[in-house]
């Protein structure tokens, strides 16, 4: 007697592209440097300094409360949080509604382009009556981490 195993079938998630692009961001203007040679008396040599930086653009947040499934839904406050290290989170100001626009950009300036970095991203609720259990009155409702080229 044979048995046959069939593969179980796994769940396929919903994977959303995010975009995510690399500016080029003027250093402080740099000072001249003299330089003294034995034929030339002075002369001045300006070097150009750039560092690269993360543009990061917000819009707006889908389907976070779904008005089929919670029709008196109508004023939810929400936010977005980002950061490339943990220490250094932005965040866009707080808005209300079903779905928020938020049109914000930023700058984020990368230090060091041989790590590996990961755009982290979260979407906030504040002082939703279903999630009174929170300490601070704010919740995750939606989370990714994008890897940066």
């Amino acid at each position: 007697m044979t048995k046959i195993v069939l593969p179980i079938k796994k769940r396929k998630p919903e994977i959303q592209t995010q975009k995510c692009s690399i500016t080029r961001v003027s250093a402080p203007s740099p000072s001249p440097k003299p330089l003294n040679n034995a034929d030339q008396k002075s002369k001045s040599i300006i070097t150009e300094e750039f560092k690269v930086a993360l543009h990061v653009m917000i819009f707006k947040a889908e389907g976070i409360d779904n008005p089929t499934n919670y029709p008196s839904v109508n004023n939810r406050a929400y936010n977005v949080v980002y950061w490339l290290k943990p220490d250094e989170e932005a965040s866009t100001k707080i808005a209300v509604g079903v779905n928020p626009e938020r049109n914000q950009d930023d700058m984020i300036v990368l230090e060091n382009l041989d790590d590996e970095v990961f755009l982290n991203v979260e979407v906030q609720r504040f002082n939703s009556l279903l999630d009174p259990g929170t300490s601070s009155g704010k919740v995750v409702v939606g989370r990714v981490k994008i890897p940066v080229p």
